[in-house]
Order: C-alpha cells, then structure tokens, then sequence
C-alpha cells in the first residue's frame, strides 16, 4: 500500500512520524513524505528559497523512516494544503493519507482553515489524523471500533484484519444507538407513544447487537484479541465514541464511511468527522469506493 504522511515542521507531525515508525508495517507499504509551501503573495520572490528548504526538510524525515527500514521518499510542493494533499494522494495512488495533529483543543498550522476536514471529505482514500497518544502506559495498543451495521463499517472492519498490529493489540467494538430525532418525532406524531416508542427503541438495540457480534466474528476469526463489548444506551454517537475513546485510554479510533467525497456523504459528516477533529486520540476514517 503506499501511504502519504502529509508533515508541516511542527511538533505536532514530528511526533506522528515517530508513531509512523514505530507501527508494524506489511511488507510492500511505501510511504511519501509530503510538505507544502503555501504561496506569497506579498513576497514572491522568497518561493523557490521556501520550497527548496522545504524539500530538503521532506527528504530529511524520509530519511529517517528509511534508517527505521521503511521505504520513504520526500516531496515538497506549493499551492493551497487541502488541494495539494487530496491531489497527490489521487494522483499516486495512495490508500491512506496521514495528517499529523496535536493533542485535541489545540491549534497546529496544518489544521488551520479546516485543512484536515477538507482532507477528510475530498481524498478519495481512506484518512488518519494522527495525534500523541495517552501518556499513561496501558499495557499494549488499544483500538476502539465504532460500528453501525452498514456495509462500510463491515468493510471497516475487515480491513484490520488484513493488516500488521503491534504486539498486545486489542479492540473494542462499540455500537451506539441513537435516540429518534426531533423531526422524526414532529412528523410522526405517533413515535412519542410509548409503546411504539419502546418498539423503536428494541429494533435499534437488536440491530446494535447484531452489529456488534458480527464485527467481533470477523475480527476474533483472524486471530485478534476483543474486549467484551460495549452497548451504548441512547445518546448522540459521536459525543459517546469520544468519551469512550478517553474513558479506554484508546491509541486509535477505526470507523467506516461511504465512498462518495465531498457534502454528500452524510455518516462521514454527522459521525466519523466531529469524532475524527475533536477526539483526544488518533482517528482513522476508512474509506471504499462506492
């Protein structure tokens, strides 16, 4: 798989290229350093210096995942961030792309004006904001994966199957169930009676369930290790998976999102987003076309 690691000098990106080092790798995963040089308006002339400087400083960190035996080479380009990360990984194939962010509440040059969550909606791969992880030791590497039934979060699901985890990995698999929402309830009066609210309430409990018990199949099938899992009671998906994420000391959070890019897609906005911006721990977002 080839991966790109957009990196911007701050301490925020030299730590996740640590992270980056670190993580075990399938054989043939070729990572691309990437740094882009916004544009000068007010001193043109000062462009081609930065770029250089900024390739050098790319080829230096790709130098460095190399001493740690990774196939890396770095890249520097000029133009808007968001634009540039989404076009280089379209154009050389990448299935990830990894932003590196700071601790959540915090700001980093590379996040502002909403680069990340551009990265998130247009790059047509999966996306992983990378951030430090708990300080506290908590005896291995732990993935909280949110799951909602869907074939993406199956697909979700199965992809951490086919890839290397360090030792002592473990998963928990979270499924939320969500309340019915005021415009339901406007428009169907009749969903506020208790019984039928109740009715509402168990089919949703059983499709969390079952969601639930199929990706821990999946993922106990392949040999990895599964918490007991959790069933969250009625509540908003993505204030529970960030509270979740914090209360398990969680290194990495996995979840699923449609194929399609850009405004359309509804779960990657209304769930995988707000929990990939704001959680204290890293966030992958996965992505299959559709």
């Amino acid at each position: 798989m080839k991966i790109l690691l957009a990196w911007d000098a701050s301490k925020s990106s030299e730590c996740f290229l640590r992270r980056v080092a670190k993580d075990v790798w399938l054989p043939g995963t070729s990572f691309t350093v990437l740094t882009v040089v916004e544009p000068l308006d007010r001193a043109p002339g000062l462009e081609g210096q930065l770029l250089d400087r900024a390739s050098r400083q790319a080829d230096g960190c790709a130098a460095g995942l190399r001493a740690q035996g990774l196939d890396a080479i770095g890249i520097a380009r000029q133009g808007d961030p968001s634009d540039v990360i989404v076009r280089e990984a379209t154009e050389m194939g990448a299935g990830l792309v990894i932003v590196g962010a700071p601790a959540a509440g915090r700001s980093t040059h590379l996040l502002g004006g909403s680069v990340a969550r551009r990265v998130l909606r247009f790059a047509h791969c999966s996306v992983r904001i990378c951030r430090p992880g708990p300080e506290a030791d908590t005896g291995g590497f732990r993935v909280l994966v949110p799951v909602d039934g869907s074939d993406y979060s199956k697909m979700a699901v199965v992809s951490l199957t086919a890839r290397a985890w360090p030792g002592q990995t473990v998963f928990e698999v979270l499924s939320v169930v969500e309340p019915v929402s005021a415009s339901v309830r406007y428009l169907y009066p009749g969903y506020t009676e208790s019984a039928e609210a109740a009715r509402i309430r168990a089919t949703a409990m059983q499709h969390a369930q079952e969601a639930i018990r199929t990706a821990e199949q999946t993922l106990t099938a392949a040999g990895l290790k599964v918490m007991d899992t959790v069933m969250v009671p009625m509540a908003a998906p993505e204030q529970l998976i960030i509270e979740e994420a914090a209360r398990w000391q969680a290194d990495l959070i996995v979840m699923g999102s449609h194929g399609r890019r850009g405004v359309s897609r509804f779960l990657l906005g209304s769930v995988s987003e707000p929990v990939a911006l704001h959680a204290a721990c890293s966030v992958e977002v996965i992505r299959h076309s559709s």
